[in-house]
């Protein structure tokens, strides 16, 4: 079974689930605000994408994080951020049961999934 992480809320999250939905995919989504993420699931995207490619710069929580938070940010730091503060992870992780895609590609999406 496909796995899908995000947030609902998220607009790549909502484009990635149309397309799965469109393509007759059946997916598992698991929400973050719903369940926090497993750490070792964190672990495991870390060694496969890298911290610096998971954690999500972009967005209004590492804007309004404490400014010493944010400084020297290393991969401790920022697993323990994206621990306590999920928005922080990149999103949506798709696990395909053979590879894991990152974010959404669509053309990524139909190699991996047709």
């Amino acid at each position: 079974m496909i796995k899908m992480y995000g947030i609902s809320t998220c607009t790549t999250v909502g484009k990635a689930q149309k397309w799965l939905k469109e393509n007759g995919v059946e997916f598992e989504f698991y929400n973050y605000k719903e369940k926090k993420p497993d750490p070792k699931k964190i672990d495991e995207w870390f060694a496969k994408f890298g911290w610096e490619k998971m954690l999500k710069k972009n967005g209004t929580t590492w804007r309004e994080l404490d400014p010493k938070l944010k400084a020297d940010m290393n991969e401790v730091k920022a697993r323990k951020l994206m621990l306590e503060h999920h928005n922080l992870i990149q999103r949506p992780i798709t696990e395909t049961g053979k590879e894991t895609l990152f974010r959404f590609d669509e053309d990524e999406f139909r190699k991996a999934l047709s």
